[in-house]
């Protein structure tokens, strides 16, 4: 009884443990698109593309994985001139002052200007 309990047990858990987990984005979530200036790539949120072109973002396909097509990682440059970019406020990587209004997306995805 034991072995047969042991067997079932064993044939049940082995797709667990083969199983490859695909990281999946959500919607106004965190996503990072690759830039050759910054070694950590341009921060971005998950949004619409419709969200982001209002916002005057750009959106890159292929950084939200999970998500509807239309739903792409979103990320502005210079929002308020030079030296500036939207970046998130709860990561810690603006080194100067926040801005409000000036990015797409979820409130805590501000304009850091240096």
């Amino acid at each position: 009884m034991k072995f047969i309990l042991a067997a079932v047990l064993a044939f049940t858990a082995a797709p667990a443990f083969g199983a490859t987990l695909e990281a999946r984005s959500v919607l106004n979530g965190p996503c990072s698109v690759p830039n050759s200036n910054f070694p950590n790539g341009l921060s971005g949120t998950c949004i619409t593309t419709t969200a982001c072109a209002n916002g005057g973002g750009t959106s890159k396909a292929g950084y939200c994985p999970g998500t509807p097509n239309n739903v792409r990682c979103c990320y502005k440059a210079d929002c308020s001139g030079t030296r500036s970019a939207c970046l998130w406020t709860t990561d810690g990587s603006c080194k100067g002052r926040f801005l409000t209004g000036l990015c797409p997306g979820p409130t805590n995805f501000k304009c850091c200007v240096v």
